[in-house]
């Protein structure tokens, strides 16, 4: 009797021993399942994660793009009204000069009439041609006279050209301040 419980002892045992091989192995297995759907889980949330923060850069770089835009936009807007201005305020300074070299012309004009008239006077003054002492005072006169003219349409042209140098000079440095500053830009280097 002894023989045949032996081999009966060892299938048991040999059953016993199958029965936990395969329990172990099926929890191995269990747990190298649960341990990657684990890592997976993990992740697919890191990925995630990185595609969300991925997507807020490229929208914030999309909005930073969009404002910067903007921003130039109003740049540009802004230096377009301070050239519209400057524009009109030389135009302005145009105008103001056209009347006021119209007005010196016509006091030239004046001036050189007057002068005509008061050598024609002096023409008709009797015995300018006999006595050489009034001949001299009335040719001295005479010369004085036509210099002042002179010097006068001189003076008014220099005026003229003066006064479009001023205008040219603060025009253009409403441009530099109204226009290259606008909006941040700085003024041409020279």
């Amino acid at each position: 009797m002894t023989i045949s419980l032996l081999p009966a002892k060892l299938v048991g045992g040999g059953a016993v021993a199958l029965a936990i091989g395969l329990g172990l192995l099926y929890m191995r297995s269990h747990y190298i399942y649960v341990g990657e759907a684990t890592v997976q889980a993990r992740w697919d949330q890191a990925e995630n994660k990185r595609k969300a923060a991925q997507a807020k850069l490229q929208a914030d770089a999309t909005m930073r793009a969009a404002q910067l835009e903007r921003e130039e936009r109003e740049k540009d807007q802004l230096k377009q009204q301070e050239a519209e201005r400057v524009a009109h305020e030389q135009a302005e300074r145009d105008r103001a000069q056209a009347a006021r070299d119209k007005q010196s012309a016509a006091t030239v004009r004046g001036l050189r009439a007057t002068i005509a008239r008061l050598n024609a006077e002096l023409d008709r003054m009797p015995g300018a041609d006999q006595d050489t002492e009034r001949g001299a005072l009335a040719d001295g006169t005479r010369t004085a006279r036509e210099l002042f003219g002179s010097c006068a349409g001189r003076y008014s042209e220099v005026a003229s050209d003066t006064d479009r140098y001023r205008d040219q000079v603060v025009g253009l440095q409403a441009f530099v301040n109204d226009v290259c500053q606008a909006g941040g830009v700085a003024a041409p280097a020279n």
